[in-house]
């Protein structure tokens, strides 16, 4: 197409003085060899002066007068890009038809079948686990190319980034960076570029080969190899047969989905009560987007309901704490604070467990200090060994932030109460899947955030199983682990994230609140609240939830096509 041809034009089809605006259509001959080339739209209105070109945008650039057919307009100008495609519609009705399949088997289910929760939550997790990794593209969650990145580098025995000129830096394929991402040539940061069907598609011939490059990796250098050890071990087996980057990225995703669900079914099987509870909250939309993709969230979130579940378990079992239970406990919360360091208060959580259940008094300390302490000192091994790279991201920022902290609280506490209410909507838009991926790229519908709540409402007042289950004691070790974590991550948050002494905290996502919601359900359910009338949460909840998924899941497949 020459530069100032017209294609094709048509007369105004649609002016509605309600609405205040004017919109015509143009069609655009198909472009042969047009990928990644850049064209300018020149709009010419009859009767104008001036012929401005334009360049495409989807917001409005432009605001004045101007006059259309003799008649004269103020307003803003804007151009949107719409197009048909053959493609686009055959994987819009294909998913269509999957997802309807899918949904008559689950409603079938869940109406006729009188089916364990342990296998309805195994096929649950494990069916929308797959769609989910498949209808995401590469690079479409939260820094996952960056995480890839980190992964690669672990699959390649290196477990501590390496600095160079003050500078964190990973050593990738160059073949990684064409994979819908492109360099930041300033930065030396990889930048998402693309990231729809048509893209991955056109980078499923793309190989490994020897060429390298070196991209900045301070963000993901924090992190501890821990997250990591799935998809890692993935990449080095998967590596082995083929070099197709699309390849290698999926599986090592699969990887990280598998363990996932390993790691929640075993919890859900071993919850002595509040199944219920658990089951909605693994079915929220952004926790099955996050452990179906490379995000190390997933190990974090699984590992943190895991060790909660096993302590429920202890207690419920009512047997002396064996040396194999305080292993168990070790690990578990070593694997949490490892992941990330603002859930390790969960470790707390050890205090649950009455101490008629230990042997004696001394032995009862012995094995808080290996549950609780051990995964403490953990933390605080890797954080010196991470600072270095902390410092390389903030220029020693922290250090000033903390002070200010420190020596005005209450400005301080304002300042994280500000910023929490101001940004609920968007906290809980996040947190059940209102909004998703990378930037929020996935809009779903407000109507997400309401059926949650009612349904965390409902199990939390009629779940019968979870009333007087935890004492005052029980209580008062919850509310003192929400809240440590809330003002860890607040607090993290505001000493890389925000200016200094600035007003608001900057980066605060809702997803990082999930870990939170089965110990505050569990709280919230201790209440005295008597049943009446025949409520059916089992149905309610798996009825809402998979019509939540549905709508998500479109959601997710429309933005991506």
């Amino acid at each position: 197409m020459k530069h100032g041809d017209v294609v094709s034009s048509y007369n105004n089809i649609y002016d509605s003085t309600s609405m205040n605006f004017i919109e015509h259509k143009f069609t655009f001959k198909k472009q042969k060899e047009s990928l990644n080339k850049k064209y300018d739209i020149k709009i010419r209105y009859q009767n104008t002066i001036d012929d401005n070109p334009v360049l495409y945008s989807e917001k409005e650039i432009d605001s004045g007068k101007l006059s259309i057919n003799g008649q004269e307009y103020i307003g803003h100008i804007s151009y949107k890009l719409h197009y048909d495609s053959k493609y686009a519609n055959i994987i819009f009705t294909l998913s269509i038809i999957f997802i309807n399949i899918i949904s008559i088997v689950c409603f079938y289910i869940i109406l006729f079948k009188n089916t364990n929760l342990n296998k309805i939550f195994l096929f649950a997790i494990s069916t929308l686990g797959i769609i989910y990794l498949l209808v995401i593209p590469m690079y479409r969650a939260h820094d996952e190319q960056a995480h890839f990145f980190k992964a690669y580098e672990i699959s390649q025995g290196i477990f501590n980034t390496k600095i160079e000129n003050k500078k964190s830096i990973v050593e990738i394929p160059v073949a990684f960076t064409k994979t819908m991402v492109e360099m930041n040539k300033e930065t030396g940061l990889p930048n998402l570029d693309k990231g729809y069907y048509s893209s991955l598609r056109n980078s499923l011939n793309e190989k490994i080969g020897e060429e390298t490059v070196k991209v900045d990796g301070s963000y993901m250098a924090v992190y501890s190899i821990v997250p990591y050890i799935p998809q890692a071990i993935a990449i080095k087996f998967v590596s082995l047969f083929t070099d197709r980057v699309v390849t290698i990225f999926y599986l090592a995703r699969l990887a990280n989905l598998i363990v996932s669900i390993i790691i929640l079914y075993i919890a859900f099987k071993i919850m002595p009560y509040g199944k219920k509870l658990l089951f909605l909250i693994c079915m929220i939309p952004t926790v099955i987007f996050q452990i179906s993709t490379m995000s190390p969230d997933a190990l974090t979130f699984t590992s943190s309901v895991l060790f909660l579940s096993y302590v429920l378990k202890l207690i419920n079992d009512n047997k002396e704490i064996s040396k194999k239970n305080i292993l168990i406990l070790t690990l578990i919360g070593s694997v949490v604070g490892l992941c990330k360091i603002t859930y390790i208060p969960i470790v707390l959580f050890a205090l649950f467990i009455p101490k008629n259940q230990y042997k004696n008094k001394k032995s009862k300390i012995i094995a808080l200090i290996c549950i609780i302490l051990i995964p403490i000192m953990l933390n605080l091994l890797w954080l010196k060994i991470a600072g270095e790279h902390l410092s390389l991201i903030d220029n020693n920022k922290a250090d000033v932030q903390k002070t200010y902290i420190l020596s005005n609280p209450v400005n301080y506490i304002r300042t994280s109460a500000y910023t929490a209410f101001s940004e609920i909507h968007l906290y809980l838009s996040e947190l059940f899947g209102t909004y998703m991926g990378q930037i929020d790229y996935v809009y779903s519908s407000d109507i997400l955030i309401y059926l949650f709540i009612i349904m965390f409402i409902l199990v939390v007042l009629f779940d019968d199983s979870i009333k007087e289950k935890i004492n005052s004691s029980g209580k008062i070790i919850i509310s003192i682990v929400l809240l440590s974590i809330i003002a860890l991550i607040f607090t993290s948050i505001y000493m890389q994230w925000s200016g200094y002494k600035w007003y608001y905290i900057n980066g605060i996502q809702g997803r990082y609140f999930i870990q939170l919601l089965l110990p505050f359900g569990l709280l919230l359910g201790q209440n005295n609240i008597s049943k009446k009338g025949k409520i059916n949460l089992r149905t309610i909840i798996l009825s809402g939830t998979l019509f939540a998924n549905i709508i998500a899941i479109m959601s997710c497949i429309i933005a991506f096509i």
